[in-house]
């Protein structure tokens, strides 16, 4: 693949908001696998046990990248349609940090 195949895929991928909530989606199914023995684990504290932090961690970070994405998707999404163009609330232009992706050598 060329280089210059590279940047159109990842600009077209980088603005679609369905890739984004899909990938929160996956996140929060993973960190949803945690959830019985978080739930457990707290159990046992009630009775004077000790905390794993390592499950409510993990979880959190799976969340919190659950819910980057889902804000990545809300920024990327079109707001409304004028005629037949739609209007998003930010472009791969807009972005430093894509764009400074997409310049790298």
């Amino acid at each position: 693949m060329c280089e210059t195949d590279f940047k159109s895929e990842y600009k077209e991928k980088i603005l679609d908001y369905k890739l984004w909530i899909g990938k929160a989606e996956e996140l929060l199914e993973v960190a949803g696998l945690l959830e019985p023995e978080i739930t457990k684990m707290w159990g046992k504290m009630r009775e004077g046990g000790s905390i794993k932090e390592h499950y409510i961690t993990t979880y959190f970070m799976l969340s919190s990248y659950a819910l980057e994405n889902l804000l990545k998707a809300l920024s990327s999404k079109p707001l409304y349609l004028i005629g037949s163009k739609e209007v998003t609330l930010c472009t791969l232009e807009d972005t430093p940090s894509a764009t400074a992706l997409i310049n790298m050598e």
